[in-house]
Order: structure tokens, then C-alpha cells, then sequence
């Protein structure tokens, strides 16, 4: 598992764009509940962030968290993340492109990579991007009926789960998985929700998740 370093500074701002698609705001307006708000989606984002750059992330590996990946450039103060909320047809499809898996899944994650030698021109950007997440309300919304969780919960593990996969955790292997659900079960429970993998154990499938 490789955890990504995120930039050395006091106070790192984080900075969140959020994007509905078009059949994705149809697909909400006629949802019976309403989906989260812009600022909710942030503050869940955000809450993976601070937990990460205070240090409180699990140690992997006997500790050794340093990435394969590129580091931020030192002189960055802030971080952007983008989250775009898209349709069943939608994410589909880019489900099927990116991993080669042909259904509607709950949530993407790609993260940003950056080649060493264009640290210089990203340390001019106003905000350092982390990657993407892409969300699936539709998803979101039926596997918290079918799991009987309330849905802003499940939108909340959602967010949270995809930004860690920013983070570069994942759960491909057992002990990567562990790790992953137990941060998950930290920040969650933080936010006073319970274990959602109590549900999911025998409701759904586990390659259907997220990723």
C-alpha cells in the first residue's frame, strides 16, 4: 500500500469542487430523499484530510508510509480535490473503461500522479490536485435501502472511502483491506456512524464495494 505524502505545512488548505452531472441533478430530482449538499460532500472530504496530515492515519507496514508516489511540491499550502457526481449510465461506463468491469458500481477514485520533474510547474498552481472522485447517487441510494442504512451515512462512507483511495490506501489484498476499513470505521464513527461493513458483510458483494 502506498500512502501518499501530502505538503508539510501548518495549516494545509483543502479546497473541493464539486460537478453534477446533468442526469445526474434529473436522477436527485427525483429522488425521495435529498442528496447531500455540496458543503456536506466537503466537509467529508475534508475530514479524510486533516485525519491524514495530523498524523492519526494507521501505520502500515511497521510504520513505513512512505509513497511510491510523488510527494507535493513542499511550497504548497493547499490541495484540490475534485468530486463529480454522475449517473448509473455514467459511471458505468467509465467503470468499464477504467477497470474493465461492466455495471453501475457506488464510487471512482483517480488519484493524481505527478512525474517528479513537473513538481516546479505544479508548485506555481494555486491548488496541488489530489485526483477525482466520481460518485454514484443512484448507487449510493439503493445499496443504503437494500443495507438499511440512512442514506446521508452511506453518502458519507462513499466520500470518505473514495478520498482515501486518493490517499493511495486500498483493499486489494486482506491486510490492505483491514487497514482501509478500520480508518474508515474511525472517521465514520467520528461522525457518529456505526460500522457499515456489519451490513455490507451479507448484503453485497465485495468486489462491488467501490474502488
Amino acid at each position: 500500500m502506498a500512502i501518499k505524502s501530502l505538503p508539510q505545512a501548518k495549516s494545509i488548505q483543502l479546497s473541493v469542487d464539486v460537478f453534477r452531472s446533468e442526469d445526474s441533478s434529473e436522477a436527485e430530482s427525483q429522488s425521495e430523499d435529498p442528496w447531500p449538499s455540496n458543503q456536506r460532500i466537503e466537509s467529508w472530504a475534508h475530514q479524510c484530510i486533516s485525519h491524514h496530515e495530523s498524523g492519526q492515519r494507521l501505520q502500515i507496514d511497521g510504520g513505513n508510509t512512505n509513497s511510491s508516489q510523488p510527494v507535493f511540491p513542499e511550497a504548497a499550502k493547499s490541495i484540490g480535490l475534485s468530486v463529480a457526481l454522475v449517473s448509473c449510465e455514467e459511471i458505468q461506463q467509465l467503470n468499464k473503461q477504467f477497470r474493465a468491469k461492466d455495471y453501475a458500481t457506488n464510487v471512482l477514485s483517480f488519484p493524481q500522479h505527478i512525474d517528479p520533474e513537473e513538481l516546479p510547474a505544479f508548485s506555481e498552481m494555486a491548488h496541488s490536485p489530489l485526483g477525482e472522485i466520481v460518485l454514484c447517487g443512484e448507487v449510493i441510494a439503493r445499496e443504503a435501502r437494500e443495507q438499511g442504512k440512512t442514506l446521508e451515512s452511506h453518502w458519507a462512507h462513499m466520500t470518505i472511502h473514495g478520498t482515501l483511495h486518493l490517499l493511495g490506501y486500498d483493499h486489494l489484498e486482506d491486510e490492505d483491506a483491514e487497514c482501509m476499513e478500520s480508518l474508515e470505521k474511525t472517521l465514520l464513527a467520528e461522525l457518529g456512524i456505526e460500522d457499515p461493513y456489519k451490513q455490507i458483510a451479507t448484503t453485497l458483494n465485495p468486489d462491488q464495494i467501490s474502488h
